[in-house]
């Protein structure tokens, strides 16, 4: 559900009328009768509390920082992985080196990896942050179909090895 930004990056309490807001907004977008525990779950929660998703511009400046900046995913921990693995490798190569050129090689190497998962997962998280039960149910139709269509290509990304990857300064 996006929401106006708030200036504090701390966790957004959900607070007084905005609570029944907030719960009449899950249960207009995803209460049907294949879900009829719905309205008592979302009762039976309590207090929510929101968080926010920080997004870069894409191609935006990188910054060796430990904070998602990708709409949330399920390959974000895996490239957050990956990333600290190959980033600690490149230093590990060129332990002498000048931290600005390590870092540039590093990014010459992950730049288009990022840059095409950060598209991918923009698309994602555009088409259904703001859907509405029919959306979720069409899109989770079609799950089966776009992991069999794009099978291929995540069996390339899974196989890529860098573990005998030089960094060129």
């Amino acid at each position: 559900m996006e929401m106006d930004k708030i200036a504090s990056g701390e966790v957004w309490k959900v607070r007084g009328s905005d609570q029944g807001v907030l719960k009449n907004g899950i249960l207009r977008r995803f209460k049907s009768e294949s879900m009829p525990e719905l309205e008592e779950l979302v009762e039976a929660a309590g207090e929510w509390t929101l968080y926010p998703v920080h997004i870069l511009p894409a191609k935006g400046k990188w910054q060796v920082q430990v904070e998602a900046k990708m709409p949330p995913q399920g390959e974000s921990t895996g490239i957050y992985i990956e990333d600290a693995l190959l980033f600690s490798r490149a230093l590990v190569q060129h332990t002498s080196g000048d931290f600005s050129d390590i870092f540039a090689a590093y990014q010459k190497l992950r730049r288009p990896q990022i840059d095409a998962a950060y598209t991918q997962a923009v698309q994602r998280w555009e088409t259904v942050k703001d859907s509405d039960a029919l959306a979720f149910w069409f899109m989770k139709s079609l799950t089966p179909w776009f992991l069999w269509w794009t099978a291929k290509a995540r069996e390339n990304e899974f196989a890529a090895d860098y573990s005998d990857y030089q960094f060129v300064l």
